[in-house]
C-alpha cells in the first residue's frame, strides 16, 4: 500500500491525531474517521457552524507487520 494523502473535515485543526478519539454511536464505532477524497472531507467541514472550516491532511505511511 505504501504512503497516501488522507483527509479529516473538521472545525478545528487536528495537530496530533488520536484514533481513541469518537462516538460509540458511529457507523464503525470509536475512531478518527478520514477519507481519500479531499472534495468529501471539505463537505464533512462545511457540516459545523463554524467561525472556521478546516480541512486537516496527513500523510499515512503504511509500516508492514
Amino acid at each position: 500500500m505504501g504512503k497516501m494523502t488522507v483527509y479529516h473535515g473538521n472545525y478545528t485543526a487536528v495537530t496530533h491525531p488520536k484514533v481513541i478519539k469518537g462516538r460509540n454511536t458511529k457507523d464503525f464505532g470509536p475512531g478518527f474517521y478520514c477519507t481519500i477524497i479531499r472534495e468529501q472531507a471539505e463537505r464533512w467541514a462545511r457540516r459545523y457552524d463554524a467561525p472556521q472550516n478546516i480541512l486537516n491532511a496527513f500523510l499515512y505511511n503504511e509500516i508492514e507487520g
